[in-house]
C-alpha cells in the first residue's frame, strides 16, 4: 500500500512539473504582450497582475507537491516505527518461547534420569526377589536331605525333626526377612514412580501455562 502511494506521489509530481512548465512559459507570452500594447497603462497593469498571480500559482502547485510529499514520508516514517515496534515484540517472543523450551528440555532430562532410576531398582528388586527364590529352592532341597535321613535313622527322629523345625524356622524368617525387604523395595519404585509422574504432570501444566 505504502508503494502504491508513493508511485501516486510521484505520477502526480510529474503532473505538476508538466503544468509548472507550461506555466513557466505563459509570462513569456505575458511580456512580449505588454511590450506591445504600451500605450494601456491600465491593461499594462492588468497583464502585469496577471503575471504574478500565474507566479502564485506555479508557486501553490509547488508548495502542494512539497506538503504531500513531507506528508508520504512522515506516513513512511511512521509506518517503518511501526514495523520496528512489532520486530522488537516477535524477537521477546521469541526469546521468551527459547527460554520456555530450554526450561523444558531440562526438566524432560530429570524426568528421564529419575525413570532410569526406577528401571534400576526394579532391576535390584527383580534380582533379590530371584535370590530369595533361590534361597528357597536351597532349603526345599537341604529339608528333604533331612527328612531322607530320619527315615533312616528312625531312633534319631525327634531329634531330627527338632532341628528341621529349628531350620524351617530359620529359613522362614529369612524369607520373611526377604520378602519384607523386597516390598520395601517395591515401596521405593512406587515412590519414585509417583516422583516421575508428579514431574511430568507439572512439566506439561507449565508448558501449557506458557503457550496459552
Amino acid at each position: 500500500a505504502q508503494k502504491l502511494k508513493l508511485a501516486k506521489y510521484e505520477t502526480q509530481a510529474k503532473v505538476f512539473e508538466i503544468k509548472a512548465r507550461a506555466e513557466g512559459l505563459k509570462p513569456e507570452f505575458y511580456k512580449a504582450t505588454i511590450d506591445g500594447i504600451r500605450v494601456g497603462v491600465d491593461a499594462e497593469a492588468r497583464l502585469i497582475e496577471l503575471y504574478k498571480a500565474q507566479l502564485a500559482g506555479i508557486q501553490n502547485i509547488i508548495d502542494l507537491y512539497r506538503a504531500e510529499m513531507e506528508g508520504a514520508n512522515i506516513e513512511a516514517k511512521i509506518n517503518r516505527e511501526k514495523v520496528e515496534i512489532f520486530k522488537a515484540q516477535v524477537d521477546a517472543y521469541s526469546a521468551e518461547i527459547g527460554a520456555l523450551t530450554a526450561r523444558y528440555n531440562a526438566y524432560q532430562a530429570e524426568v528421564a534420569g529419575e525413570a532410569e532410576k526406577v528401571k534400576m531398582y526394579l532391576a535390584q528388586a527383580q534380582a533379590y526377589e530371584a535370590e530369595v527364590r533361590g534361597y528357597k529352592a536351597k532349603a526345599d532341597v537341604e529339608i528333604s536331605k533331612v527328612q531322607i535321613e530320619v527315615e533312616k535313622n528312625k531312633g534319631e527322629v525327634e531329634t531330627y525333626k527338632a532341628n528341621i523345625e529349628k531350620y524351617r524356622a530359620d529359613i522362614q524368617r529369612s524369607i520373611a526377612q526377604g520378602e519384607i525387604e523386597s516390598k520395601e523395595m517395591g515401596y521405593r519404585v512406587s515412590l519414585y514412580e509417583a516422583d516421575t509422574k508428579r514431574y511430568a504432570t507439572e512439566i506439561d501444566a507449565l508448558v501449557r501455562s506458557y503457550l496459552g
